[in-house]
């Protein structure tokens, strides 16, 4: 308190602010105007901390300024918070990249072999076509509905990560199933 009385506040100056934050400051109130903002100050013994600062000129009768008050806020704690948060969002949109990228990769690696066993069941469908019994005939159906399911399957969980990432707009639209789909 001692150390305090009679100082003027730029004891508490860092350095990080600029000579014109300050004079837009003073020009601010000394014009008869609130100033409000944050200040990134020093502590005694040298520890940065943030405040938030709103400082008001005091006026005698007849309107001149006499003098300041500032009323400040330690906001040191609320900084690191919002830059945890910035940083947390930066992790997230990271990981959201790598599982598209993922699931894009995974797709190929699976649609590649799917495709090739699909396009190996029809040649041997053919070939075997007159002589196929009917349970062969159940089996080339069940790899070939199988192998397009599980095409299908991929494409829809890439629409959902492309959906998710923002990549993929929706429309959406009414749909009459009795005319647009049933009928036809």
């Amino acid at each position: 308190f001692e150390e305090a009385i009679g100082k003027n506040p730029r004891i508490l100056k860092s350095g990080e602010k600029s000579p014109e934050e300050y004079q837009l400051m003073w020009q601010t109130i000394k014009a008869g105007k609130e100033w409000r903002g944050e200040f990134h100050n020093k502590k005694k013994k040298g520890e940065l901390y943030w405040e938030q600062a709103s400082i008001s000129p005091i006026k005698d009768s007849q309107g001149n300024i006499t003098h300041f008050i500032a009323v400040k806020e330690d906001i040191t704690e609320m900084k690191k918070l919002i830059e945890e948060l910035f940083a947390a969002k930066d992790r997230a949109e990271l990981a959201n990249k790598l599982k598209s990228e993922f699931l894009a990769q995974m797709s190929h690696e699976i649609r590649s072999p799917v495709n090739i066993i699909l396009s190996f069941t029809s040649l041997i469908r053919e070939e075997v076509n007159h002589n196929a019994s009917e349970d062969m005939e159940m089996c080339f159906n069940a790899i070939d509905n199988g192998g397009r399911r599980l095409i299908r399957t991929i494409d829809l969980i890439l629409n959902v990560a492309d959906i998710q990432s923002g990549k993929l707009e929706v429309h959406l639209e009414k749909t009459y199933l009795a005319k647009d789909i049933i009928e036809n």
